[in-house]
This record gives structure tokens, C-alpha cells and sequence, in this order.
């Protein structure tokens, strides 16, 4: 009998988003929407959403590179919905199981997986 998979960990600002070329992208938690606070954090740090975890960020550390050069991933795509009732000013909260690619435009398959640091470990969805 095999192990039960434990629920996902939201992940929060403290976390972090890994391309397959080792760069890491700092996260941007949570702080408003439409002018509205938004107060959820965990252990002091707020939540990030997914739409707060897509698009435009440099992957600092990013060891792809070609005869040109070396060339960052510079944004993010995140292909799953998050959380379907843990939400943050009315958008889901980016899950570590959530799929995340980071893209590099000059990599030969453009993005890749990258592997999610929920940055923290007290709170858990389901």
C-alpha cells in the first residue's frame, strides 16, 4: 500500500519558483486588488496568486546559454487554476502542485517545469 500524497502547501512570498536552468524567481505576495487590502498571510508572510505568480519576472541565477550568451528566463506561465477555495481579494492561491513553466525565449524548448518552494509548511489545502 502506498504512501497517501499530502495536500498541497499554498504557496506564499517567502517561496520561490525554480527553472530547469537553476535560476530562481523572487515571489510577490498578495497586497491589493482593487484598492481593497488584502490581510491573508502565513507565518507573517502574505499568500501569492496565481495571478500575482504569472507573467514578467527575472529567474536570477539562470545558467541557460547559447553561443550568444547567456539568456534568463523572464517570465512565468501558470497553467493550473490554484486553489478552488482558498482565494485572496477574490483570485486562488498558487498551490506548490500547481504547474508552473518558466519561459526562456532563447532556450531550445522555450519554458520548462519548474519546481515550486511553497515557503512555507503550516498551512495546507485541500
Amino acid at each position: 500500500m502506498t504512501a497517501p500524497t499530502p495536500p498541497p502547501n499554498p504557496v506564499v512570498e517567502a517561496g520561490s519558483f525554480e527553472c530547469p536552468n537553476s535560476g530562481k524567481r523572487k515571489l510577490s505576495g498578495a497586497s491589493s486588488t482593487a484598492g481593497v487590502t488584502i490581510k491573508l498571510t502565513v507565518s507573517g508572510s502574505p499568500v501569492v496568486t496565481v495571478s500575482d505568480g504569472g507573467g514578467a519576472g527575472t529567474y536570477t541565477g539562470c545558467s541557460f546559454s547559447d553561443s550568444n550568451g547567456n539568456h534568463l528566463c523572464a517570465s512565468t506561465t501558470i497553467s493550473s487554476s490554484g486553489a478552488t477555495k482558498l482565494t485572496a481579494g477574490g483570485n486562488a492561491v498558487l498551490l506548490d502542485s500547481d504547474k508552473v513553466l518558466s519561459v526562456n525565449a532563447a532556450a531550445p524548448t522555450g519554458s520548462g517545469s519548474d519546481t515550486v518552494a511553497a515557503g512555507q509548511s503550516k498551512l495546507t489545502a485541500t
